[in-house]
């Protein structure tokens, strides 16, 4: 049976993927015929997963390192409006929800008020 290499990353948010990448980058350039690519198992928890992925599809650490750090990298090519968009059918939705309950509690309180005397009780 021959041998396998595996390589596992942990998570992190954005730091534990820059940290991992960073620390496979620095090898990449260190050793020689080092490719953080060149694994035969990747595996990874939240932000190791998608550095894994990366790397299991054969971009090198490096690559990704830069990418990461020059906001003028289009290599992800996210931004904000493809993750957060304002579904203006859904504010609608909810604000006329809204106003349907505002308008049946002041009507099911005109209807049927509350015995109290508010003013008699302040005294």
């Amino acid at each position: 049976m021959a041998h396998k290499r595996g390589l596992c990353l942990g998570g992190g948010g954005i730091t534990g993927a820059l940290y991992a990448i960073g620390c496979l980058a620095a090898l990449e350039e260190g050793v020689e015929g080092f490719r953080a690519s060149d694994f035969d198992v990747f595996v990874g928890t939240s932000a190791g997963a998608t550095v894994a992925t990366a790397l299991a599809g054969g971009y090198p650490a490096t690559r990704l390192y830069r990418a990461l750090l020059d906001p003028a990298d289009d290599f992800f090519p996210l931004r904000r409006q493809h993750l957060l968009r304002l579904d203006g059918k859904e504010w609608r939705r909810v604000a006329t929800s809204a106003v349907r309950a505002t308008r049946h509690l002041f009507s099911s309180a005109a209807s049927s008020p509350l015995d109290l005397d508010v003013w008699n009780e302040l005294d």
